[in-house]
């Protein structure tokens, strides 16, 4: 009796597990798309691109896309917060604000 729930407690992990990575490889991807282009229409078409991109990932809030220096340059979302979620020093960043789910 032990041994079965102790398996299937182990069967349940890590199939959790796998979900949790494989959602994490979509939002990644989509970071890494956005953060290979360049863009130099106005903000407008930033906010525009990044509510695109957003598009399909369940997981995802919303799209923050930061200059070098840690402004705030645009977001998927129409209220967009001026709040720094990601700094990098020297470069642009890109970040996801995820969904927060039920506990």
């Amino acid at each position: 009796m032990r041994w079965t729930l102790r398996r299937e407690l182990d069967t349940h992990s890590r199939i959790i597990a796998e979900q949790t990575a494989r959602s994490l490889q979509a939002v990644d991807l989509v970071l890494r798309h956005i953060a290979g282009q360049r863009h130099t229409g106005a903000r407008a078409d930033l906010h525009i691109f990044l509510r695109e991109q957003v598009i399909g990932l369940v997981q995802v809030e919303q799209l923050l896309l930061f200059d070098a220096q840690g402004k705030l340059m645009a977001s998927s979302s129409a209220a967009e917060s001026a709040r720094p979620a990601a700094r990098r020093v020297g470069r642009a960043a890109v970040s996801a604000r995820c969904k927060h789910w039920p506990r």
